[in-house]
């Protein structure tokens, strides 16, 4: 019965030092850095609205400063923040009176750029975030019988 003990601590340590640390950092932690947006997807019915980021690099600093350009050669600076948010808040009731709400808490990110020089503002708000890996995220717009996924790789 010892060595069961001993065999199981053994590969429970393993098991814990194998996984990445990434997920023990902060949302904004793991966010920092040079991300370059991959891949622009639509999932369900409409049409799609024109974006202000489609492609391009980001890069997201400590104290929510961002840098943000595009294979354009277009420049912008501005801020990142990131809330918790509760998205699918649909109640109903069902047959008995019990309320029932589908709902989530998610992170939210934010962005807000200028290009001082064209003087242009581009703003987007991203209502759920998910890191897939330390290495790569989706940022995910919800429309009613829509979902734009956007593809983030750590560069």
């Amino acid at each position: 019965m010892r060595q069961l003990y001993l065999a199981l601590g053994v590969f429970t340590l393993f098991s814990i030092s194998a996984c990445s640390k990434s997920v023990f950092y902060r949302t904004e932690e793991r966010l920092e850095g040079t991300w370059e947006l991959q891949d622009v997807r639509r999932f369900g019915f409409g049409r799609t609205p024109s974006f202000p980021f489609t492609e391009g690099t980001f890069t997201f600093t400590e104290g929510g400063t961002a840098e943000y350009s595009n294979r354009f050669g277009d420049y912008y600076r501005g801020s990142w923040d990131i809330r918790s948010n509760q998205i699918g808040q649909d109640c109903y009731y069902d047959d008995w009176g019990n309320r029932s709400c589908d709902s989530r808490d998610v992170y939210a990110l934010n962005l807000t750029l200028i290009d001082f020089n064209a003087q242009d503002v581009r703003t987007e708000f991203f209502e759920e975030i998910r890191f897939f890996s330390r290495r790569k995220f989706k940022a995910y717009i919800h429309r009613p019988g829509t979902t734009w996924v956007f593809v983030f790789i750590k560069r």
